[in-house]
């Protein structure tokens, strides 16, 4: 092995609390509140104790409906993100019973496969699940009703027991399999990396942590069950309300992937002058390098002044925005820091949770940051990342053989990650997945990433795979963003300047347009918004072998 950077510190926790006191911890902080959404969009505020309140009801139904919410039993919780979903779960840690978080729009057959060795005990979920085989017979309760229904409970504070944090969690990676490997999340880890997260970026408890993404993204789950026990207020919505209503959210932390920041970035460009002084000033600081560290700041110092529609669309409380789950262009990037936005790109994985990010006080453009304290990266001899964490994350799958397990989980305590990195100076850049490396029939061995990112800056372009193992040369398949129509003309053209960058053996000599987006319902992206490669190449294989004819 090569090239060892590790911060292996202990994250040290700032205040004594701990996920298993959520019962005192929300009992007693009448400072903070969480908000969310009813179905008919009105806005829902209630304070920690309020949400308490909601708990014990939450487990006097579990009751009701048979569930024993005792240490050592199991709930799935399976369903939309929202506060129903947070409900069951603070329950669930109240009475010391695991969390198996189901990702939501899983096939019957689909749950099944991922939870091979897990015994579950009761559900929680939206209605249409109930049906599902995967589930038959199990006492459940319904989360599409559950805030009306125990509005209508008094709640007994009765005795229930020594809370406990435990949560099963999936990944899916970029596979095309139907099956999700799933693991269990320590409690330390996630006290330490909530701790870290809110010291690295200066957070208070007055500032408010916007969730967007559904909870079964075991992170976003942390990110609120983080604010409940440590104490600042959390807002749980979907992307499009944070554009339609983002200054009355007025959000201080978002963390959501790069498709939602691109629409955010395309609504803030309508909404800036097309003339005048103003758009000659702001032309003149699109112009400059986002790389220096100086005209980063400048850009944030004259935001008020130049761009005070970004405020008026996102409010003027935020602090960090970060890009995660997929990668993010280099145009996505370039625009949001020239916007004077406080953006920061990090890396990591379900399995070990944020290994790296840019911070206030070290930023790199075009890197995904330093290695976080507690973290530790190594590069093998292939560039490959691998990294271990303290405490410790996850300790292996759940689901899997004990041979694809150490694929991963490797014995001497390290996390095989799968990437292509390298290291500048202490940042880390990412630059490609092992799994996708292509090796044509002339055996030239290449990395897609970069040239996926190219025509990913096509305008209009949501998804591109670069494809060609044992073929003569490169093909591509280009999705549109939702709602848009690529124009066959301009992506020839832009193709046509993307390969002149570019030596012979990797041109793009051929392409395939798609009419609609790629879409998680139709089985091509991850939960996490990734195209499954393998999937895709599997549906579209008629269309693909058409470009080399």
């Amino acid at each position: 092995m090569a090239n060892e950077y590790s911060i292996m510190t202990n994250r040290v926790l700032s205040s004594t609390w701990r996920i298993a006191n959520i019962k005192e911890l929300l009992a007693s902080n009448s400072s903070n509140t969480l908000t969310y959404f009813d179905v008919n969009g009105a806005t829902c505020i209630r304070t920690f104790p309020e949400v308490y309140r909601d708990a014990l009801a939450t487990i006097s139904l579990f009751k009701s409906m048979g569930c024993q919410m005792l240490p050592g039993r199991r709930v799935a919780i399976c369903g939309a993100q929202g506060y129903p979903w947070l409900l069951a779960a603070v329950a669930c840690i109240i009475t010391g019973v695991e969390i198996v978080a189901i990702p939501e729009l899983l096939s019957d057959g689909e749950i099944i496969a991922s939870l091979e060795g897990l015994k579950v005990d009761f559900l929680a979920s939206e209605i249409k699940y109930s049906t599902y085989e995967s589930f038959a017979g199990l006492p459940h309760i319904f989360l599409d009703n559950l805030c009306q229904t125990i509005g209508k409970i008094d709640p007994l504070e009765e005795s229930i027991g020594t809370g406990a944090f435990s949560i099963v969690a999936f990944t899916s990676g970029s596979t095309s399999s139907a099956k999700l490997k799933s693991f269990r999340v320590s409690a330390e880890s996630t006290e330490s990396f909530i701790n870290t997260f809110f010291d690295s970026y200066h957070l208070t408890h007055d500032d408010n942590w916007v969730i967007c993404h559904p909870f079964s993204h075991v992170v976003h789950f942390e990110y609120a069950i983080g604010g409940l026990c440590k104490g600042y207020n959390v807002t749980i919505t979907e992307p499009l309300r944070i554009m339609l209503s983002g200054a009355q959210i007025k959000p201080s932390v978002l963390v959501t992937v790069p498709s939602v920041y691109e629409q955010i970035v395309t609504l803030i460009k309508r909404k800036l002058p097309s003339s005048g002084l103003r758009r000659a000033l702001i032309d003149k600081l699109f112009e400059q390098l986002p790389s220096d560290e100086e005209t980063r700041l400048l850009a944030r110092d004259l935001q008020r002044v130049l761009m005070p529609e970004i405020s008026q669309l996102l409010g003027d409380h935020l602090k960090v925005m970060i890009i995660g789950a997929a990668p993010s262009t280099e145009e996505l990037r370039r625009s949001l820091v020239l916007m004077g936005l406080p953006v920061y790109e990090g890396y990591g994985m379900s399995e070990t949770n944020m290994l790296t990010s840019n911070l206030p006080d070290k930023y790199r453009f075009g890197t995904v940051g330093p290695v976080w304290p507690g973290a530790g990266i190594r590069l093998t001899d292939e560039s490959i990342i691998q990294a271990r964490v303290h405490p410790v994350r996850s300790r292996g799958y759940l689901n899997t053989t004990q041979e694809e397990n150490e694929r991963t989980f490797l014995l001497d305590g390290w996390v095989d990650t799968g990437d292509f990195g390298e290291i500048d100076n202490g940042f880390l850049r990412i630059t490609g997945r092992a799994k996708e490396i292509i090796i044509t029939d002339r055996g030239k061995n290449i990395n897609p990433a970069d040239i996926q990112l190219k025509l990913r800056a096509i305008e209009g372009v949501e998804h591109a795979l670069v494809f060609g193992n044992n073929k003569p040369f490169l093909v591509a398949i280009l999705a549109p963003i939702h709602g848009k129509v690529l124009d066959p003309s301009n992506v020839a053209m832009a193709i046509k300047v993307i390969n002149e960058a570019l030596p012979n053996y990797e041109w793009i000599r051929n392409w395939l347009i798609l009419k609609y987006p790629l879409t998680e319902s139709g089985g091509l992206l991850t939960r996490s918004g990734k195209p499954r490669r393998a999937a895709i190449e599997i549906h579209y294989a008629a269309e693909l072998g058409a470009l080399y004819e």
